[in-house]
């Protein structure tokens, strides 16, 4: 029987205008090996402003190493802060306890993103 792995949803902010995801997603990657950013998945991407805003999912499995390095990602010469969706559906610097019955895996929204493809495909 398969089980379908618990994922913790996540926002990082990215300085300046983006709209390639596989770039997006290459840098992370390739500056963050221990991150596994190939797991993720990415459900939106946003524009504020001068900044771009990408919410993805990542393994629960993976968040304590991501507070070990102090939510800190590598990305060009700087680094980006990931934070997670917390209860009341604001984005906080600490992920949901485990068992918490309130958290980030609920219902998601699967409408298709017009910006690109996501982080990494998934087998249907």
């Amino acid at each position: 029987m398969w089980e379908i792995p618990r994922r913790d949803r996540c926002g990082i902010s990215i300085p300046g205008v983006q709209s390639d995801t596989k770039a997006i997603g290459g840098l992370l990657r390739f500056q963050n090996p221990w991150a596994e950013v190939d797991q993720w998945l990415l459900h939106a991407l946003y524009h504020h402003d001068n900044d771009t805003f990408i919410v993805v999912s990542v393994p629960e499995e993976l968040v304590p190493a991501l507070m070990g390095h102090e939510r800190r990602l590598a990305y060009m010469l700087g680094s980006v802060y990931l934070k997670f969706l917390g209860p009341t559906g604001k984005f906080t610097e600490t992920p949901k306890k485990k068992g918490d019955s309130k958290g980030t895996d609920g219902p998601m929204d699967m409408t298709p993103m017009e910006t690109g493809p996501a982080l990494r495909r998934t087998r249907r």
